[in-house]
């Protein structure tokens, strides 16, 4: 009961604390705005104080993407896509520039748009498409992923394509430590 009336005296006006609940006195607001300015403090820096996981790319290859994308494809009647150098050192540059400009988007903010990339990397493209993922911690689940999503699903299973390219890069993407996978596809 004791714990009761201490309580009461703290939150609530009584003839005990002047009709004033003891939690808006000067000394009550101070420990209060200092509890919540400790407690903002350690929610922003400890995570940051353990141990960090930098990205996910240690558990994606791009050989694994590779083999995952032509498993869909060849699972409806599709050729497998063979994998093109060109195509991956592209990838690789956009998803650089990606984190490089703090960018997640098809099209930098700047107005570069993909085929950029082919083109500064020498790759004369008849047909051209991209996919990117970012935060994912296998290559099964960026391709489940890009499956479950029409747009990316047409890019993969699309019969125009011959070549692939992957680029797996991990970095700081607004302030996130950040696996990026980008995905292109060609035709010459």
């Amino acid at each position: 009961m004791k714990l009761f009336y201490k309580l009461a005296h703290l939150f609530f006006p009584r003839e005990s604390n002047n009709h004033k609940a003891k939690i808006l006195h000067l000394s009550g607001l101070t420990i209060v705005t200092s509890l919540l300015i400790f407690y903002q403090v350690i929610l922003t820096f400890l995570p940051q104080l353990g141990p960090r996981i930098l990205g996910y790319a240690a558990n994606i290859s791009a050989d694994e993407v590779i083999r995952l994308t032509n498993e869909k494809r060849v699972a409806v009647g599709l050729a497998p896509l063979q994998l093109n150098s060109t195509l991956s050192q592209a990838a690789q540059a956009k998803g650089v520039d990606m984190l490089n400009k703090d960018y997640w988007a098809h099209v930098a903010p700047d107005g570069t748009q993909p085929w950029k990339f082919f083109i500064d990397f020498g790759y004369k493209y008849r047909y051209a498409g991209e996919n990117l993922a970012r935060d994912f911690s296998n290559a099964a689940s960026a391709v489940d992923a890009w499956m479950a999503s029409p747009s990316h699903k047409e890019n993969m299973l699309s019969p125009k394509y011959r070549e692939i390219g992957i680029g797996v890069v991990e970095g700081d993407l607004a302030g996130v430590d950040t696996t990026i996978v980008v995905q292109f596809f060609g035709a010459t």
